[in-house]
């Protein structure tokens, strides 16, 4: 008989320890939950009739923009509130409308006379800050624009002396719009950005120059890029190497912040292969596999955790992939041809 109480005693003790297990790995899973991101990444995939069709990944599942008859892409996204954006364009006849989505609900901005992109989004408050180019077909030349809801500016007026002015980001710093890019003439190329429409040139006509982001932290400005192939840094307008390994680096592409932290994202290229770069405070950080074939494009910091998209080549193909953590995550869409990412947003 006191074996068999014991025998009971000891089924009780187990029972209740497996019912505590339980609660605690529910406890776990909800918190779980409550913690994990969402992941956007933009930009287009080539359907079965070779359309490119703009196109927003949640967390990996696609959402198309448009109808897939004609060609579009996603350049930039950013996510406020609960309000989705991306901007971009579509092309129905000959020029390019620039495109802003809200939620998936198109705004045209541009009225389709001449080519015009957007390019890159900021949501600050209530306003809504794109920029993005017009190109005319006549005289060939571009011009940069910046649209603040829904209205447009030219950044500099178009001359035949410079037949390109590109915007490549877009960042609000209080009262300060700064917007980064370069200009070129065809054989001659100045990396530069503006500070509230006026232009601040960062080379002097250095081939192969350009500035592809832009970063505000408290009174310091921030621009990377490239200048003949070797990525480049600057801090208030003055080349810097405290922020990045030029030695063996092609581009850098963008720049961000967490906390007191800087992050550069770049890449390098050896024997037609790019192998994507990351800089945390100067100083090199871990990589996903760098035997892939990867143009990088975006990066987004979420606390300790990095997530970069960009375009994987494999073979005569491409795909969009994002990494977080150097972990490779593949949006795969069914009936593709192929599939390009170009912007990241984490929330």
């Amino acid at each position: 008989m006191r074996t068999i109480q014991s025998t009971i005693s000891i089924l009780v003790v187990v029972l209740f320890a497996i019912s505590i297990s339980f609660v605690s790995c529910s406890g776990s899973d909800d918190n779980s939950q409550s913690t994990s991101k969402d992941v956007y990444v933009g930009g287009h995939i080539v359907n079965s009739n070779y359309k490119w069709v703009a196109t927003i990944w949640k967390n990996g599942e696609a959402s198309y923009l448009t109808n897939g008859t004609t060609y579009s892409e996603v350049n930039d996204i950013t996510v406020a509130g609960n309000d989705v954006y991306a901007v971009g364009y579509e092309q129905i006849n000959t020029n390019k409308i620039a495109k802003l989505w809200k939620n998936g609900v198109a705004t045209d901005l541009s009225d389709g006379l001449k080519s015009e992109v957007a390019i890159a989004i900021a949501v600050v408050g209530n306003d809504v800050y794109v920029a993005g180019t017009q190109n005319d077909s006549k005289t060939n030349i571009t011009i940069a624009k910046v649209w603040k809801n829904g209205i447009a500016t030219n950044l500099e007026s178009a001359n035949t002396n410079y037949s390109t002015d590109t915007p490549t980001s877009i960042n609000v710093s209080g009262n300060d719009v700064y917007i980064s890019g370069f200009k070129g003439n065809g054989t001659e190329s100045w990396a530069k950005f503006w500070k509230n429409g006026v232009a601040v040139n960062l080379t002097n006509g250095q081939t192969n120059a350009a500035v592809n982001d832009i970063l505000v932290v408290g009174s310091d400005v921030y621009a990377v890029g490239r200048i003949s192939y070797k990525a480049k840094c600057w801090k208030n307008n003055v080349l810097t190497s405290d922020l990045i390994i030029e030695q063996d680096s092609y581009d850098a592409k963008k720049i961000v912040s967490e906390g007191s932290d800087i992050y550069i994202l770049g890449y390098t290229n050896s024997n037609s292969t790019n192998q994507i770069r990351l800089w945390k405070n100067g100083s090199a950080i871990n990589s996903p596999n760098p035997l892939e074939n990867v143009t990088p494009e975006d990066i987004a910091i979420s606390g300790s955790d990095n997530y970069v998209c960009g375009t994987l080549k494999a073979g005569s193909k491409y795909y969009a992939v994002y990494y977080k953590n150097e972990v490779k995550i593949d949006l795969v869409t069914d009936a593709i041809i192929a599939s390009y990412a170009k912007a990241i947003f984490v929330k």
